[in-house]
């Protein structure tokens, strides 16, 4: 359900870090494997670097909001 959640936002969503600011925009949802374990997982950019990045989706929940 949670990356439903996501999913739903990410038509052009730009989220923002709860630390280091920036703005983020999610690409896609997707799963990675550590140690033959499969993750739910949030695929995005920043938008003001470029740089993509891949977050398990529960620590993306708590580490980015929606930017007002």
């Amino acid at each position: 359900l949670r990356l439903w959640k996501i999913w739903i936002q990410m038509n052009k969503t730009i989220y923002t870090h709860y630390k280091k600011g920036g703005n983020y925009e999610v690409l896609d949802i997707c799963e990675y494997q550590h140690e033959d374990i499969w993750y739910e997982a949030v695929f995005y950019v920043s938008l003001d670097t470029g740089k993509k990045y891949v977050r398990q989706s529960d620590d993306f929940d708590s580490k980015f909001a929606v930017k007002e």
